[in-house]
């Protein structure tokens, strides 16, 4: 975490992002990440591509409007 703490303030800024426990789940820690702009999530998930999004999109249940 603290390389990702590190990169986030120094390349995004605590302005621009917030960062929050997600709990774990199946032996994996969980975080959840907002960010204000996409440009800023890119660049992180581009820095930090073994990261997976837990975004919920590969559940079976997942319905895309």
């Amino acid at each position: 975490m603290a390389p990702m703490h590190s990169w986030l303030d120094r390349k995004i800024g605590k302005a621009s992002y917030a960062l929050h426990g997600g709990g774990g789940h199946g032996g994996r820690d969980r975080i959840a990440l907002y960010f204000r702009c996409p440009h800023d999530a890119s660049a992180f998930a581009e820095a930090f591509p073994g990261l997976k999004v837990a975004d919920g999109t590969i559940l079976p249940g997942y319905y895309s409007p």
